[in-house]
């Protein structure tokens, strides 16, 4: 499907669903949702995918498979901190414990923005629709992927620690 014959999308995926349709642990609909280019992804969606790859390998082929499975809806006010940090001021005064990501935030405030139903798989999510009661939500139950072996050649060191042993 090319991006001109993609319809318009109704959902916006969040990186906790992409990652469960990669590994192929989310069931109907929504494999077939986003065959039919009705899911999108936006930018914090693409970081997020990207700090998950291993270090040293190009994710250009990745995006280009995102991108053709998903497309991509731009977040329209690039600069979300100040909304994102009020959302998360309502957040701790009602007392969550576990306080959404300001990415996840943002993420929600994207799908608001583009009029789209934000798909998840994460319970903070519900959080969020406390505070932001126009952005329409689904959560997904599914397994989590699975988490490949530890490789100690690619371990990534901490400032502390490569300071230590240097």
């Amino acid at each position: 499907m090319t991006p001109v014959e993609r319809p318009a999308p109704r959902y916006l995926a969040h990186t906790s669903l992409v990652w469960r349709l990669l590994f192929g642990t989310v069931g109907d609909p929504w494999p077939a949702r986003v065959t039919e280019g009705l899911v999108t992804i936006c930018p914090v969606a693409h970081a997020e995918l990207r700090h998950g790859l291993r270090p040293g390998v190009d994710p250009t082929p990745f995006y280009l498979a995102l991108d053709q499975a998903f497309g991509s809806v731009p977040m329209k006010h690039f600069n979300r901190q100040p909304e994102a940090a009020d959302v998360a001021k309502r957040l701790r005064a009602l007392g969550i414990g576990r306080l959404p990501s300001l990415m996840d935030i943002v993420t929600a405030l994207t799908a608001r923005d583009h009029g789209l139903t934000l798909v998840h798989t994460d319970d903070h999510f519900e959080a969020i629709g406390q505070v932001c009661p126009g952005i329409p939500m689904i959560k997904v139950v599914a397994d989590r992927p699975p988490r490949p072996a530890p490789d100690p050649s690619t371990r990534r060191r901490g400032l502390l620690r490569s300071l230590l042993d240097d």
